[in-house]
């Protein structure tokens, strides 16, 4: 059994508990990290079927803009994205933009030095 497969029951486990706390800003923090173990248990229970080859990545090349247009509203960040008909090559495989979206709403997130609730700006290379 891999080390991801044994994280697993507990992130999930750890999920019903922090539903059972009170209300208020600790409990959301909680909750929130929660999600985030839950997540990083299922990227690497995905990264081992990927080593051991039960599983195999599905890459096809993206325009970049549209791309991060789509991961980001998918994210549910309120985000204009500069430069989103940018037709850069991207090699992804798109079944996996739920993570992606994740991770690029978060550094969205992290990096707005706006107020929060105001739309962030992702800025694309052009062309």
């Amino acid at each position: 059994m891999s080390r991801a497969a044994r994280l697993r029951p507990a992130a999930d486990g750890a999920a019903p508990a922090a539903e059972l706390l009170p209300a208020g800003r600790p409990t959301e923090l909680v909750r929130d990290r929660v999600a985030a173990l839950r997540t990083l248990a299922e990227d690497l229970l995905e990264v081992a079927r990927l080593d051991a080859r039960r599983e195999e990545a599905q890459l096809g090349v993206h325009a970049l803009g549209p791309l991060v247009a789509a991961i980001t509203r998918r994210a549910g960040v309120a985000a204009e994205v500069v430069g989103a008909d940018c037709p850069a090559p991207v090699r992804t495989d798109v079944r996996r933009l739920s993570g992606q979206a994740q991770v690029i709403g978060a550094q969205v997130t992290l990096s707005n030095p706006a107020p929060t609730g105001a739309a962030a700006t992702v800025t694309l290379p052009a062309g």
